[in-house]
């Protein structure tokens, strides 16, 4: 869900404003302290009227059921969950970012046990296939340059938020 949608937000600028291609501006009354207990929260709709740490408590269950049963059910096969939560880790702190396979192996296999860039793709696929990964494909030009301007595809996480759960969010908010 946006801020408009959870009426965290007025709407006043919008995609639609943004084509038309006028001048628009405005100020939100959302504080930075509201707008990072927003990106706690996410776009979640069951979390609408939760704390930071509830929002933190909810997406880290979240996390944990993907790692231990949504991805096996959806690829038919196991991955090791904890291996899986390092990728997500790493995943986390190079979002949207050209991060080579080779680089989230060596992340994924920092406490000493081997993980090469085909584990990391297969498990890559499995967070693409049940829709917690997006991955923007390399851009080239058709310009005359020989080389693509971007080799590697950048990654999203669907939803922010699932990258925020493991930070505790040092958000001591709870009313």
């Amino acid at each position: 869900m946006s801020l408009a949608e959870s009426k965290r937000s007025s709407g006043d600028i919008s995609l639609s404003h943004l084509h038309e291609e006028k001048i628009v501006s405005g100020t939100s009354p959302l504080s930075y302290h509201d707008l990072a207990a927003e990106a706690v929260r996410g776009g979640w709709p069951a979390l609408l009227d939760s704390t930071p740490r509830q929002a933190i408590t909810y997406n880290r269950s979240y996390c944990n059921d993907l790692y231990a049963s949504d991805i096996p059910l959806a690829t038919g096969s196991r991955h090791d969950p904890i291996r899986m939560r390092r990728l997500f880790e790493s995943l986390s702190r190079t979002i949207s970012s050209s991060t080579s396979l080779e680089s989230l192996a060596r992340d994924v296999s920092a406490d000493g046990g081997a993980a090469t860039a085909e584990t990391v793709r297969t498990y890559l696929d499995a967070l693409s296939r049940i829709f917690i990964l997006e991955e923007l494909p390399a851009w080239s030009v058709a310009l005359r340059s020989k080389s693509r301007l971007r080799t590697r595809p950048k990654r999203f996480l669907t939803d922010p938020s699932l990258g925020r759960h493991r930070s505790q969010a040092r958000l001591e908010m709870d009313p």
